[in-house]
């Protein structure tokens, strides 16, 4: 039997099985094959390939050869077609139909999608592992999920892989988590969203080196609050170098710029009103809500709410809250996916930002595109009204090195145990 490993994971399976949020995706990036994959910097086909771009708005696929679900049956172009539909319909996916406007099935092995401006890396865009197709009790990944208990989920090789066991544990605290680590039960403490605490030099780790994630903290607005409100409260949000620890300052998704000290207490007067800042009770959350709370004059009210009730939105327009953004697929687009419902004028906006945003999908060369990404970004917030905080920063507690992607969704098969390593 193959060996084990034990990974912590910061939510329950109740959560990350329900695939709405980052370590859903991650999950499913094990359970089913991505149609691209990420190889460094590179997009690489997996499931599908690029056969032909007939078109400036037209990309065919063909569906590997060895294709197939853990019960051996072939993955078709059917399979992948049923995913797509089901994925553009999704409220939280309203981007993509903004970008797809028909995916054709021309026989079992090809398909064909087609954009409804030119877009350059759609094969960027489907490696998020949403898009991957599904069957019921199946898997077309590395693994298969054989048991989900209240705190604990193992994950099993399939016949695409080599790779160890994975039981994913769920601990009460993350400090339980660095004990049992300690104790030899865990081969893996979990690096996103870390403790301050982690970062002391009284903690030996050990954590090897890792590179940020594409993923940042960002203040939203509820739709309930006055335009005037959220206005003045945005422009004042930001945080010191320094505090909270496990991210770093900043303004921008783009770029490390000098981070300023706030002088948004000294430049309001005395609060006559006060509104909730929500935030769920993932380290470092509340450090972070606190500090801006205290910055801002108190205006905001640090509050805390449910995962669940987070996830779904309800009963959070009456204030602010704190939020995790990660990138929906490996490019600088990734993090500005709004963009495409505001260039087709799904979401208002002046003709200058749409004629931007319209302009980052369909620009081929990398560091123009990103150029556009850094133009959009703060008109496109401020139509959202929202503001970054901050990049998160990785700390994963390991004896062994890992490879985590810029999108976080990384191979859980090279994953080894501890003693493998010693």
């Amino acid at each position: 039997m193959s060996a084990t490993v034990a990974l912590e994971i910061d939510t329950r399976p109740s959560e990350y099985t329900m695939s709405r949020e980052f370590t859903g995706q991650l999950l499913d990036r094990q359970l089913h094959r991505p149609l691209f994959r990420e190889a460094g910097p590179d997009i690489v086909p997996d499931l599908l390939s690029i056969h032909d771009q007939p078109g400036s708005k037209e990309w065919i696929f063909r569906i590997a050869d060895d294709a197939r679900w853990n019960g051996g049956d072939v993955v078709t172009a059917h399979d992948v077609a049923r995913r797509m539909a089901k994925v553009v319909v999704l409220p939280h996916m309203a981007w993509t139909r903004a970008l797809l406007s028909a995916c054709r099935v021309h026989d079992d092995r090809t398909l064909s999608m087609t954009t409804r401006q030119k877009v350059v890396l759609l094969d960027r865009i489907l490696a998020n592992p949403v898009f991957s197709p599904r069957r019921p009790g199946g898997s077309s990944g590395s693994y298969r999920l054989t048991r989900v208990q209240r705190n604990r989920t193992i994950l099993v090789p399939t016949g695409r892989t080599r790779g160890s066991v994975i039981e994913l544990v769920t601990t009460s605290s993350r400090a339980v988590g660095r004990r049992q680590f300690r104790e030899g039960r865990l081969d893996i403490g979990w690096g996103i969203g870390v403790p301050p605490s982690f970062w002391s030099v009284d903690d030996p780790g050990p954590f090897p080196e890792s590179q940020p994630l594409d993923m940042h903290v960002v203040v939203a607005a509820g739709r309930g609050l006055p335009q005037t409100t959220s206005r003045q409260i945005l422009s004042r949000c930001m945080l010191s170098e320094g505090t909270p620890l496990g991210l770093n300052p900043t303004l921008t998704r783009f770029a490390s710029e000098p981070v300023r000290q706030s002088a948004a207490a000294a430049a309001l007067p005395a609060p006559s009103e006060r509104w909730p800042l929500y935030f769920t009770d993932f380290p470092p959350n509340r450090e972070i809500a606190t500090e801006l709370a205290r910055s801002l004059g108190n205006r905001l009210v640090p509050t805390v709410v449910p995962y669940e009730d987070f996830i779904s939105g309800a009963g959070l327009s009456d204030g602010f809250s704190l939020q995790i953004h990660s990138s929906h697929f490996p490019d600088d687009v990734g993090l500005l996916v709004e963009s495409a419902v505001v260039a087709n004028g799904s979401v208002p906006g002046a003709e200058a930002i749409r004629e931007l945003c319209g302009a980052m999908w369909r620009t081929e060369d990398l560091v123009e595109r990103r150029q556009i990404a850094k133009n959009v970004e703060r008109p496109l917030d401020v139509l959202l009204r929202r503001r970054v905080l901050g990049r998160m920063l990785t700390r994963f507690r390991s004896e062994a090195p890992l490879n985590v992607p810029r999108s976080g969704w990384f191979d859980f098969s090279l994953l080894q145990p501890r003693k493998a390593n010693k």
